[in-house]
């Protein structure tokens, strides 16, 4: 039985750069197709925890730009803006990126304002054990775990179709999910949007011959803009009763005329799903589609 989900609510990643405007040193994005030789493929989310004050967060920003570069259509990667290096302050840094969903990450697994920023989780694994759950904060062994997980075993396959509607702003997105091994755990598909390229000051710790190390024109990639799926907590809800291995769900959302007073560019949205299993919290598979 097909089921369908009709939700509504309101979702990011970043760049880098030591002069005072970056632009987006790889180009366009890769395609997330998929090879044809099997019709499936795994792929990793890389979740980038920043803020626009953490002087050394352009580093890691970098390095999840270049893991999604180096393995096109296979790495998906978010900037989370979390923690008190994320508010706002005067005209300096006039926006504020957090979200609901990603100050909740940030509660669950990160704890930005105690252990510091940068950090980050691929495919939300412990990799370390003994450390504060799934966060890693050293971005130099995030390609390590990238290539682990890439290795792993494809158990899901997810296609995402996104139909928007620019003058009602209204975003419909069609999840089709598809099991390729048994599925004995419970399991929730998130839906979050995110934003790329977006321009605003970033302290940088190379930009050292610029006032106060601020890059005034930094590009901000992929960066969250909310959850989308009716959960705005970000944690999603169970996925639609199977038929078979496989199930379908359709999510309905209202884009909104701004987030926290910046008007996003609708043609650099996109629909980052994912599905994990809620006993490890380990995502199984992502998938990633611009809006239009």
């Amino acid at each position: 039985m097909k089921a369908s989900l009709y939700l509504l609510a309101a979702f990011g990643v970043i760049a880098f750069g030591s002069c005072d405007y970056v632009k987006n040193p790889y180009g366009k994005p890769a395609s997330t197709t998929t090879p044809p030789s099997s019709g499936y493929v795994k792929k990793v989310l890389v979740e980038d925890y920043t803020a626009v004050q953490c002087i050394n967060c352009p580093k890691a920003s970098e390095e999840a730009d270049l893991l999604r570069k180096n393995n096109p259509g296979r790495v998906i990667t978010i900037g989370v803006h979390v923690g008190s290096l994320s508010a706002p302050l005067g005209s300096t840094f006039p926006y504020d990126f957090r979200t609901t969903a990603g100050n909740n990450y940030d509660t669950q697994f990160i704890q930005a304002d105690a252990n510091g920023l940068p950090s980050g989780m691929i495919d939300r694994v412990s990799w370390i054990p003994g450390t504060f759950p799934r966060s890693v904060s050293d971005p130099t062994q995030w390609s390590g775990y990238v290539v682990t997980r890439l290795a792993a075993p494809d158990t899901v396959f997810l296609q995402l179709t996104n139909t928007y509607d620019t003058v009602a702003r209204s975003l419909q997105s069609k999840v089709k999910i598809k099991f390729l091994t048994p599925h004995p755990s419970a399991y929730n598909l998130v839906a979050l949007l995110t934003e790329d390229s977006i321009v605003n000051p970033q302290k940088d710790i190379d930009s050292t011959s610029l006032p106060n190390s601020i890059v005034t024109h930094y590009m901000h990639r992929y960066v969250l803009r909310g959850a989308i799926d009716g959960n705005t907590s970000g944690m999603g809800s169970a996925i639609p009763t199977l038929t078979g291995d496989s199930t379908s769900t359709t999510i309905l959302y209202s884009m909104p005329a701004t987030f926290n007073g910046m008007a996003p560019n609708y043609k650099h949205c996109r629909v980052v799903a994912f599905i994990y299993d809620t006993g490890s919290g380990n995502i199984l598979q992502t998938e990633e589609q611009k809006i239009y």
